[in-house]
């Protein structure tokens, strides 16, 4: 399903209200590891330079300089993430995303989907749940677990 999520974050006398349209997928064929993505900034280098890591892959340097990747199974993160996940995360702006078990969420940086780009988001989001759940159905096949 899509939505569109409003939140305000206070800070002192200011408030300042956020919008964000978000893509959610809650699926039983989804076996999702941990993991948060979202736009690389300026301040998470300089927190990489000081041994706050994040998830790279050396072969995607494109997605690997857009990105944040985090979670806390690497091994297992990297077994989601294939060469087709990151060649068409690598070509997208601004994509946040979230999973952890049967749920998964996809959302553009604090900005809302216009109404002329939402089936082409919808599109991505169905995109990568299917490429998720081929990779849920292959960690199932190395674990020997029933599909």
């Amino acid at each position: 399903c899509v939505f569109d999520f409003n939140y305000t974050i206070q800070r002192g006398n200011s408030r300042r209200t956020l919008r964000q349209s978000v893509f959610y997928a809650d699926s039983f064929a989804l076996s999702l590891p941990e993991f948060r993505q979202k736009p690389e900034t300026f301040l998470d280098r300089l927190m990489e330079l000081i041994g706050m890591k994040d998830i790279d892959f050396a072969d995607f340097e494109n997605y690997s300089s857009r990105y944040r990747l985090e979670g806390p199974f690497e091994k297992v993160i990297r077994h989601y993430f294939s060469k087709e996940i990151l060649d068409l995360l690598s070509g997208q702006k601004e994509m946040s995303m979230e999973g952890l078990n049967y749920y998964f969420l996809l959302y553009p940086h604090s900005k809302r989907i216009a109404v002329s780009e939402l089936n082409t988001f919808i599109d991505l989001g169905i995109m990568i749940t299917e490429l998720f759940q081929l990779q849920s159905d292959r960690a199932k096949q190395l674990l020997g677990l029933p599909e």
